[in-house]
């Protein structure tokens, strides 16, 4: 029960970032949405919503091992995608972003998606 707590509260502490980040003020140069320009804020949606596509991706057939593979594989591209659209394409943002979106795909899945049984519902689901 505790660890539904705490993804709960990860879950809201980063609802309640993003609600900040994009209620900035508009850029200088002209109107328009204040998109975040930080990779951080991007970085941590995809790190809490990434665990929902890595388990449609993942096979109940595949071993543990090849499992944590592919979820690892899935991080570094979506690190990479991530970068080369703000433009920060190099081997560090690469490397730090996908550090950070690998960790929090397992922070947010041990402690929110697995406990609440929403994991598994996408995992049955797509086979």
């Amino acid at each position: 029960m505790r660890l539904v707590r705490l993804g709960a509260w990860v879950l809201l502490v980063d609802v309640g970032y993003l609600g900040f980040a994009f209620a900035q003020a508009p850029p200088a140069g002209g109107g328009g949405l204040a998109v975040p320009s930080s990779v951080d804020q991007y970085t941590m949606v995809l790190g809490t919503l990434l665990p929902l596509a890595i388990a449609a991706i993942n096979r109940e057939a595949w071993a543990a091992p090849l499992k944590a593979l592919a979820a690892l594989g899935v991080c570094v591209i979506a690190a990479g995608l991530e970068v080369a659209v703000k433009g920060q394409f190099d081997p560090k943002h690469w490397g730090a972003n996908a550090l950070t979106i690998f960790f929090l795909v397992v922070t947010t899945y041990k402690g929110f998606w697995q406990p609440t049984g929403i994991a598994d519902a996408v995992s049955k689901r797509t086979g």
